[in-house]
Parts: structure tokens; C-alpha cells; sequence
């Protein structure tokens, strides 16, 4: 067969809304695969099997301005969870962040290829309208990570590490 010169596209075995395959796949179990992303990066980067040393700060009492200044405080120290739809949408005024859960874990106790403290935050939103919203951000991704780990069912990043085994081996697709 003669080639064209034309390279075939890959496709993805996306998922159709309302199929069976995705039964059972809620806002909280997105939410609790996105956390369990972040927790198993540190576990990786720590090689420890447990941790939990989170900053929390709980802003639901505080006035807007308390808000808006700690708002200002996140745009600032990460820029780039406010990037791309979601996070231009989340410079608007009228989102405030209700809490924030983070981690900053020195370089040097890391065991990891990046020259740079690994970066954690998990913000839950609050729209004036009383819609939430939630952001996730992670300076380091996993050095094992392909394009295949976010979207082929199956594929995951922690399957051969013994420090943050998973737990469905679905993928990163489920948890979006």
C-alpha cells in the first residue's frame, strides 16, 4: 500500500454522557480521585506510605474583604490555577474562595527530578449567586505521566510505584 503521507489521528475512547460505563461517577467521587492525585504525588515525592500535614484555612465566617484579600494572596502565589476557562472565570469578583486546603513540602526532602518545593492547593469557591466551584493545583506532575494517563481507561501513573499504588486503575478520565 502506497503511503499518502498522512499520519492517522489518534482517538480516545471518550465516554458518552449518561452511558452505563459512567454510573455511579458524582461530583464527590471526582473530588475525592482529584485529592487522591494530589496525596499520591506527595507519597511518590516523599516515598512515604502516609501523610497528611495539610494547611487548612477555613474562610466561610470571614468578610468579603477577608476573602477578596486572601483571594488576592492565591493569584499571587498561584498563577496559574487561574488560567484556561475555569480559572479566568474564578478572577471574577463575584467568586471568593470559602476554603483552602494546602501543602508546601521543601525540595530537599523530596526524592523527585523537579528542582522546586512541590506545591499543593485545593480551593472551594463560592459564587454571589451561591454556586461553589472548586480548583485544584499541583506544581509537579508525575514524571510517568503520558497523555494516555488522563484519558485511556486503565492507564495510570501509580500502578508500578509503591508508594501510591491507586486504587481503580481507571484513570484520570474518571475523576473528570
Amino acid at each position: 500500500m502506497a503511503s499518502t503521507g498522512q499520519r492517522r489521528k489518534p482517538s480516545w475512547g471518550w465516554k458518552a454522557r449518561g452511558s452505563a460505563v459512567l454510573e455511579g461517577f458524582t461530583i464527590p467521587f471526582a473530588v475525592k480521585e482529584d485529592r487522591q492525585n494530589q496525596v499520591g504525588q506527595i507519597l511518590k515525592e516523599l516515598r512515604t506510605d502516609r501523610w497528611s500535614d495539610w494547611e487548612r484555612d477555613d474562610l466561610e465566617g470571614l468578610s468579603r474583604d477577608e476573602k477578596q484579600r486572601k483571594k488576592t494572596t492565591l493569584l499571587t502565589t498561584y498563577r496559574s490555577m487561574f488560567t484556561g476557562p475555569h480559572g479566568v472565570t474564578l478572577k471574577h469578583h463575584d467568586w471568593l474562595p470559602e476554603y483552602v486546603l494546602t501543602a508546601k513540602i521543601a525540595r530537599h526532602r523530596l526524592t523527585t527530578s523537579y528542582d522546586t518545593d512541590l506545591s499543593i492547593c485545593t480551593v472551594r469557591w463560592r459564587h454571589a449567586s451561591g454556586l461553589y466551584g472548586l480548583s485544584f493545583f499541583n506544581n509537579h506532575l508525575d514524571v510517568d505521566a503520558r497523555f494516555t494517563s488522563f484519558v485511556v481507561d486503565g492507564e495510570l501513573t501509580s500502578r508500578s510505584n509503591e508508594w501510591a499504588v491507586g486504587e481503580k486503575g481507571k484513570g484520570f478520565i474518571l475523576a473528570t
